[in-house]
């Protein structure tokens, strides 16, 4: 307890742009910390997804993410994330709501 916590993701993406496909295999290690404010519950991370884009050519793919989730209660939370491609990888800015059953 009190310590941050580690992971690894890992993702497969397909995507077909002006009939062009493209396959993304991509592992992405992370680092997250859970802080507490007053009665909010907050949840920053930090991750580094790297991997490999097979399409027209092959290429490396690597960025850097940065973002949080905030928990409104122990089932809710609302997330925002910023990507900023590095190498060959797409800058992003992204949120959404999460809910656990």
């Amino acid at each position: 307890e009190g310590q941050p916590g580690i992971g690894v993701a890992v993702q497969g993406m397909y995507a077909m742009v002006l009939g062009v496909g493209t396959f993304e295999a991509t592992a992405i290690p992370y680092v997250h910390k859970v802080f507490m404010a007053d009665k909010s519950k907050f949840e920053p991370f930090i991750a580094l997804p790297l991997g490999i884009s097979f399409g027209g050519a092959t290429t490396g793919l690597f960025g850097i993410h940065v973002g949080s989730l905030f928990w409104q209660n122990k089932n809710l939370a609302f997330s925002l994330e910023f990507g900023a491609g590095i190498n060959s990888a797409d800058t992003t800015l992204s949120g959404g709501v999460v809910y656990y059953y």
